[in-house]
Parts: structure tokens; C-alpha cells; sequence
């Protein structure tokens, strides 16, 4: 499993700990008040009538039968309320988790669609792939690395494919500066590259740290200088 995988795994379970961890509070204070509340463990769910005599002014004696509450109707006064609150809080956490994530998703793709949309206009309207034109270029690459770092893992990979079959970071002539345009510096930590053809690619001094490269074909690849710190 991939490092970034397991912290993604690590962040998980440790959430569903801390609910954990709510709900063993709430069986211990329950148990406390079982201890605290309960005389006799056999008789916990028995109920208990009392007889209370009493004498007025007169002499007149009175005996009246009071029930006192079991250990079962202070679980039911206490327990069942707040086992019903926290299953209602859990339950509002993971929507609102839902939420976010979704909206994040929701983010990732518009910043993602933006960047194909606005290189595809670069390359067809400014001829990018032509043009010795150092501006457009300059642009190009601005895009790309604000894009790369806004961008998660998966997106990060929709992007160096695209440049990369577009034929804008070629390294032919195996020099970091051989692409259309230069990735050096670039943000590709966490990039899934899993089982793609790069042959050739230029990816020199940029940081491909937690890079998902398996099964990728890297024949000729520029790495020069790259960070491939915990690559797979």
C-alpha cells in the first residue's frame, strides 16, 4: 500500500476512534450510574413498591404505597436520550463529512476543467505547440503549476497526461528545459501515474514525493534532480 493510501487510511480509522471513544465515555458514566444507583444486581429491572405509614393529628394511621423508580426507568430517563443524541450527532458528522467531500470533488473537477479548458485554448488559438513565443509560453506554465498545486493526486495525473499527449513536456534531447513547458519545480507530491506511457517525458527537478509510478513506462525519461522521495 502507498504511503499517501495508509495516511489516507491512518485519517480514517482516527476519526471513527474519536467516535469510538465518545461512546465508551457514555457506556462508562452509564456503568457508573449503574454501580452508584444499584444495591442489588439481581433485582435490577424489579420493580419496588414501598409501604409509608403515616399518623395525622388524630391518630389516624395512613399507609400509602409509594414506587420508587428502578434501575431499568433511570437507563430509560438517562440512557436511551443520550444514546439517541449521540447516534443523532454521529450521524449529522458524517453527513456534514459527505458534504465536504463532495464539495471538495465538486472544486477538484472546475479547477481541473478550467486548466483543460484554458491550455486546449492556448494550444489551438495561440498555437502553442508552434509558437516560439516566450510569453505564451511563460503563461502556460503559470497555469500548469497553480493548477498542480491545487490539485489532488488522481487530477495531478489527469494533467501530466495531458501535457504529456499533447506533447508539451517531451524530453528529447534530454535536457531539462526541452519541453514546451518546463515543469521544473512543479508539485506533482502525490501524483497517480500508475501504468502510463511517459517515454520520453521531462519531469526534471520536480517533486514527485508519494508519486504513484507503478507500471508506469519511464524509457528516456528526463528525471534530473527530481524529489522521488517515497515514489512507488
Amino acid at each position: 500500500m502507498r504511503p499517501a493510501d495508509k495516511a489516507q487510511k491512518r485519517k480514517h480509522w482516527y476519526q471513527w476512534f474519536k467516535v469510538g471513544r465518545v461512546t465508551l465515555i457514555v457506556v462508562l458514566v452509564i456503568g457508573a450510574l449503574i454501580v452508584v444507583f444499584s444495591q442489588e444486581w439481581t433485582k435490577l429491572t424489579e420493580s419496588r413498591t414501598v409501604s409509608v405509614e403515616t399518623i395525622d393529628s388524630q391518630g389516624v394511621k395512613t399507609t400509602t404505597q409509594v414506587n420508587y423508580r428502578t434501575l431499568w426507568d433511570l437507563c430509560q430517563l438517562i440512557f436511551v436520550p443520550a444514546l439517541l443524541a449521540f447516534v443523532a450527532w454521529g450521524l449529522t458528522e458524517l453527513g456534514r463529512k459527505n458534504e465536504m467531500e463532495i464539495a471538495n470533488r465538486r472544486i477538484q473537477e472546475e479547477i481541473l476543467q478550467s486548466y483543460l479548458d484554458k491550455m486546449t485554448e492556448l494550444i489551438f488559438d495561440k498555437a502553442l505547440l508552434k509558437s516560439g513565443d516566450d510569453e505564451t509560453r511563460a503563461v502556460a506554465r503559470t497555469r500548469t503549476l497553480t493548477a498542480l498545486q491545487r490539485l489532488d493526486g488522481k487530477r495531478k495525473g489527469l494533467v501530466v497526461r495531458f501535457l504529456y499527449e499533447s506533447a508539451l513536456i517531451n524530453a528529447k534531447d534530454h535536457s531539462p528545459h526541452s519541453g514546451i513547458i518546463e515543469l521544473s519545480g512543479a508539485d506533482l507530491t502525490h501524483v497517480d501515474l500508475s501504468g502510463a506511457n511517459l517515454i520520453e517525458v521531462c519531469l526534471a527537478r520536480t517533486d514527485l514525493r508519494d508519486a504513484n509510478l507503478s507500471g508506469a513506462c519511464l524509457l528516456g525519461a528526463d528525471l534530473l534532480l527530481a524529489n522521488l522521495e517515497r515514489a512507488d
